[in-house]
């Protein structure tokens, strides 16, 4: 029987395909994964989750070129000072 995902396993597969897809040069691919985790990030409260989403947002800016928007969503990520971030867990 299969069960119903919550926001948070959405989100959280969403990421990884988006991330796997980026790792592939896949920009087109990537975006569309990003753009189905949009509207279900902000229900999500875990803040390594949200960082990887907005990190895969910036990068799928980056490689269509949208500069201006990538080069915003950098410095916004450059500007977090959350401290139950563990660094180690950014590389998964």
């Amino acid at each position: 029987l299969s069960r119903p995902f919550s926001e948070k396993e959405k989100v959280d597969v969403y990421v990884k395909c988006a991330e796997a897809f980026l790792e592939d040069d896949a920009s087109v691919d990537a975006e569309t994964f990003v753009n189905k985790a949009s509207p279900l990030i902000n229900a999500v409260d875990d803040n390594g989750l949200q960082l990887r989403y907005k990190v895969a947002y910036a990068r799928v800016m980056d490689a269509n070129r949208k500069f201006l928007d990538a080069a915003a969503r950098y410095y916004e990520l450059s500007n977090i000072t959350t401290s139950n971030i563990v660094p180690e867990e950014l590389l998964e």
